[in-house]
């Protein structure tokens, strides 16, 4: 077998045990939810295993934050020329169940703030923070978890 094919090989195993991790899982425990934190357009990954999916409950919508986080550091002055970062998830949104982050990765190691992110000063910057509800009406769980503070 020449190397491709071992790895090739080695997907394919990896895949199985995707599918029959999340087959056991909830066999064996009906009310856990199991989430994919997957950055690639891999498909199915929140489909059924019957259906030819990985079998996860929900798969983490990166894209989305990152997109997001990257729109509301403009300058709002310049926001009008990157509107597409918003609504460029509009494009896949419901060919997954996708939970939607807001991440500690985003504020971690230096990276400061969501404030922080933002150009201007923080009487400018609250208000902008407003800005991030039209993710309530999103497709997708949200999810919120030590990356929501304001705090420096």
């Amino acid at each position: 077998m020449d190397s491709q094919q071992v790895w090739r090989a080695r997907e394919l195993e990896a895949i199985d045990f995707l599918r029959r991790f999340n087959l056991e899982a909830y066999k064996e425990h009906p009310d856990t939810q199991t989430f994919a934190e997957e950055s690639t357009s891999y498909p199915m990954v929140s489909k059924p295993t019957y259906l030819g999916g990985l079998g996860f409950g929900m798969k983490w919508d990166m894209g989305w934050m990152h997109d997001t986080l990257e729109y509301f550091s403009q300058d709002p002055i310049h926001r009008q020329y990157h509107h597409n970062k918003l609504t460029f998830r509009m494009l896949y949104s419901f060919q997954e169940n996708f939970v939607l982050p807001l991440s500690h990765d985003e504020v971690v190691h230096g990276k400061g703030s969501l404030i922080g992110k933002m150009p201007g000063d923080e009487c400018r910057n609250l208000p902008t923070c407003v800005c991030f509800s039209p993710t309530c009406s999103r497709s997708g769980k949200k999810l919120l978890f030590m990356a929501a503070s304001s705090g420096r």
